[in-house]
């Protein structure tokens, strides 16, 4: 947070941000901090300059920063044309999997090339060796259901011994006390497929019998000394109006460290007339929780940073490997149209840098998305996730819908006011970062 004590004019950033900012305290123009910003992130000069103008801008008017009315002679800024480092890989082990969830991105007949895959364990490895040359920290391993997979422990323990910090998504069925050991000592964090305490709720989505086992699966990794285990769900018009207290404590009570649900992403076919979430009402309660908590809380003695974000992650901070060895842009775009490269023909950096389909992705910002560019939340949502707004219009440019427009700015709000107040989380028990 940067504040003016005389005018009490404050703005929320990113370290990135801050780091700009910091540097105006010096007589610099915009380009001399765009240089500073692209040596740090390893983006070039020329697509950082228009992002890092839009943030000085946006503190000169908000009155944090004073800009100078004369403009003075500087020397051109040398440029770089690398792509910025993704902190993020999906690596799908499988396409396989033991359940058939109602409203899964990669359920059968979306990509019929995909299907019944599973990655050999070479091709993983190598993956993994070549994400750590694009700087990638953080491994995401997931499917499929990725425990389906024969190797499925061997390549999460590739990770870890790589240095990554490991996140294992599972349905939970085939965790036994044995593997959850093993994956115990490989795993940074497990979460586990759970979308309400009620058992109805949950088997209506996801199959009879697979509440109780998902339910065990957190317990026995608590019972092997596991913890950092998240219970993972989905929000519907089915389990919306279940008190995210209730999930959480439900949760807890299995032994997970947090609980958290995404809202359901549309997919462009029959299943979102079932499966969306009734807004109006939702809505209407998340701004009531909103209002209590801030009514109850208390001023933070430390107050934690904001993300700043002008885009979507996809092919920016996020990249997605299929069971098939394609690469995409993220976990939510693993469609024909969006696929970069074959990890059998193609090293994964030179995919990364230099295929048209991830550069087009790359370069959208919030400037570029209709009704985004005057919203004053746009650099908190980043313009919203660029997988749900291709699902419904087939244009990946175009605004998220209206109703998911509107829960994010809730959430930004969330956001801001956790960020002052204790006792508020960030976000209300949603996760919005597909």
């Amino acid at each position: 947070m940067f504040w003016d004590q005389e005018t009490v004019a404050w703005t929320l950033t990113d370290d990135t941000g801050a780091s700009a900012l910091e540097s105006l305290r010096r007589p610099w123009t915009v380009n001399q901090v765009a240089v500073k910003v692209a040596t740090q992130t390893g983006y070039s000069v020329s697509d950082v300059c228009p992002e890092v103008a839009r943030l000085i801008d946006s503190a000169v008017r908000c009155g944090v920063v004073e800009a100078e009315r004369e403009p003075r002679r500087v020397p051109e800024p040398i440029a770089t044309d690398c792509a910025p480092h993704p902190a993020f890989l999906y690596l799908h082990l499988t396409s396989r999997c033991n359940l058939r969830c109602s409203y899964c991105y990669a359920s059968p007949g979306l990509n019929k090339e995909r299907e019944g895959r599973d990655i050999p364990f070479t091709v993983a490895r190598e993956v993994l060796h070549q994400a750590q040359g694009l700087g990638v920290e953080n491994v995401v391993i997931t499917g499929g259901e990725p425990l389906l997979h024969p190797r499925a422990a061997g390549v999460i323990e590739e990770a870890k011994r790589l240095g990554y910090r490991v996140n294992l998504l599972t349905n939970g069925l085939l965790i036994e006390r044995p593997v959850a050991r093993r994956l115990a000592i490989a795993c940074d964090q497990i979460s586990i497929s759970l979308d309400s305490a009620d058992p109805r709720l949950h088997d209506l989505h996801r199959g009879h019998g697979s509440h109780r086992r998902a339910s065990r699966a957190i317990a026995v990794l608590r019972k092997v000394g596991f913890h950092h285990v998240v219970a993972a769900g989905v929000l519907t018009r089915h389990n919306q109006h279940e008190r995210h207290e209730d999930f959480k404590t439900y949760a807890a009570s299995l032994g997970a460290e947090r609980a958290s649900r995404a809202p359901y992403i549309l997919q462009g076919d029959a299943r979102d007339a079932w499966l969306c979430p009734h807004f109006p009402s939702f809505l209407a309660r998340l701004g009531q929780e909103l209002d209590a908590a801030i009514e109850r809380a208390r001023p933070r003695e430390e107050r934690p940073g904001l993300v700043w974000r002008d885009r979507c992650g996809a092919a920016f901070g996020v990249l997605a490997v299929g069971a098939d060895g394609v690469v995409y842009p993220c976990q939510g775009l693993m469609r024909p149209e969006f696929a970069a490269g074959s990890l059998r023909e193609e090293p994964l950096e030179k995919i990364y840098s230099q295929a048209p389909v991830l550069t087009e992705l790359r370069a959208i910002t919030v400037a570029d998305i209709p009704g985004c560019s005057r919203c004053v939340y746009r650099f908190l949502c980043g313009g919203g996730y660029r997988a749900l707004a291709y699902n419904v219009t087939r244009d990946i440019r175009a605004p998220i819908p209206g109703k998911y427009c509107a829960l994010a700015q809730l959430l930004a709000q969330w956001r801001l006011s956790g960020t002052a107040l204790s006792e508020i989380t960030a976000t209300a028990g949603l996760d919005m970062n597909h």
